[in-house]
């Protein structure tokens, strides 16, 4: 009702940013126009194409307005992008928007995705930056390959195929100067709070002492408190003692914490799985529960693999056994296991806003010597690039995210991510060999998550 009231009083859509206090009362901090949505001062409504040139996307979704012209980068997920050698004139293409992107302002042309909202971060940077950016752009449309010219023309959610003068000249004529000292002492307050410097949070320098500016110190923050949430590996004595547990029929033990909405009313202490309603809770146990998996037993006999078993199990401090954490709501999944030497996390939102929605997995640790163990992370990264999530490795660290996807298919991928969980257990044993592990990641994506074809060959 706020923000209606904000636009009937404006006359214009508003980008507001609000705070709720403990007594629930709301509070405007701050309301502006939203750029995205105003009409360009040339024109009143969508103006025909120009003609003469082949439209290669209608109706994409402004986000932030302007006019570009460029060739086409395609990158398959955000967490490439620092590492992409950029062109002068790239126009990236990518699944979705992300505050990771932030960093490409300034170093391309034009930025275009998949899915992504007008009124999220990165919109907001990129009308900041007065950088053209669309959202609602189908990657599989022709003329939109890798390397291919095109003109974005932000204004009205058109791209055009190859260089479109008539729009260019009048976006790139230069601007006149002009003395505004309150802008001047602006632009080096900025300097000191807007800049972000600090963009690798797996960098050893990214920590409190490298901050530069409060856009530095704002991103640690987030950062390190979403790792905080993301790795918890345990719960406080009052939680665990209000904690449920699941009754189900595999060798794991589980135990629930509602935080409102994830279990039926009136559940006792012994939880079935017909009481679960926790959408995301429900898909990882479909896909544990798969009949096609191996609980009992290790997936194959190595000699050498079962001695390093051996000999880091009696060197290290294992806590094999301790049971498995569920943190659940209706549609919030925190799930976070101990299983045969290893630690698996998954982390998942699966709601009507596909914005908010992703699925998060943190795997790491092992039995085996480090190769093995790396072996196996390799395998992990396989499947999970093949099942569309954006995937980083660090020895046998693996991090994946699929974000910002309709909730079935976020459903999807907690199935697969169950099955995934149990498949890995022990593989590191069997891990030989790079060859080994690409070998077993495409059985389980042919649905072979027993290997029995990998056994027998």
């Amino acid at each position: 009702q706020l923000a209606r009231g904000l636009e009937r009083a404006f006359r214009v859509p508003q980008d507001v940013e609000w705070a709720l206090d403990h007594a629930g009362h709301l509070f405007v901090v701050q309301t502006r126009p939203l750029a995205a949505f105003q009409a360009p001062d040339d024109a009143a409504g969508n103006p025909p194409a120009v003609e003469g040139y082949r439209v290669l996307v209608r109706d994409a979704v402004r986000a932030s307005p302007g006019v570009a012209c460029g060739r086409i980068l395609r990158l398959s997920d955000s967490w490439s992008a620092d590492e992409v050698q950029l062109p002068d004139d790239a126009v990236l293409l990518v699944p979705n928007t992300t505050p990771r992107l932030a960093g490409m302002v300034g170093r391309v042309r034009a930025i275009l995705a998949t899915v992504g909202s007008p009124t999220g971060h990165m919109a907001t940077v990129a009308r900041e930056f007065h950088l053209p950016c669309l959202v609602g752009v189908d990657p599989n449309l022709p003329g939109l390959e890798e390397g291919s010219q095109v003109t974005v023309d932000a204004r009205y959610g058109l791209v055009y195929e190859g260089e479109v003068p008539e729009l260019r000249a009048p976006a790139n004529a230069p601007i006149a100067a002009r003395r505004d000292p309150v802008g001047e002492g602006l632009a080096r307050l900025l300097a000191r709070v807007a800049p972000l410097t600090l963009t690798d949070p797996d960098s050893p320098q990214f920590r409190p002492a490298s901050c530069e500016t409060l856009h530095d110190v704002a991103r640690f923050v987030h950062q390190r408190a979403m790792a905080e949430m993301f790795e918890l590996d345990g719960l406080s004595p009052q939680e665990r003692r209000q904690a449920r547990r699941l009754s189900w029929r595999m060798p794991m033990d589980v135990l629930l914490l509602d935080l409102g909405g994830g279990l039926a009313p009136g559940s006792s202490r012994l939880v079935e799985t017909e009481q679960v309603l926790s959408v995301p809770l429900l898909a990882l146990v479909e896909g544990m529960t798969d009949p096609r998996l191996r609980w009992a037993g290790p997936v194959g006999f190595d000699l050498k693999g079962f001695m390093s078993v051996v000999v880091r199990s009696a060197a290290d401090d294992q806590r094999y056994g301790e049971p498995s954490y569920a943190l659940c709501s209706r549609d919030y999944l925190h799930f976070s296991s101990r299983l045969a030497y290893h630690f698996a996390t998954v982390d998942a939102i699966c709601g009507r806003s596909v914005n908010e929605n992703y699925a998060r997995f943190l795997f790491y640790g092992g039995a085996a010597v480090a190769a093995r163990r790396e072996f196996r992370a390799h395998f992990l990264a396989s499947v999970l690039r093949s099942n569309g999530f954006a995937v980083k490795m660090l020895g046998d660290r693996v991090e994946a995210i699929l974000s910002k996807r309709e909730a079935d298919a976020v459903e999807e991928s907690l199935v697969m991510l169950g099955r995934l969980m149990v498949a890995s257990r022990h593989l590191d044993m069997v891990m030989e060999s790079r060859g080994t592990a690409e070998s077993f990641a495409q059985a389980f994506l042919s649905g072979d998550y027993g290997f029995e074809l990998v056994r027998k060959g």
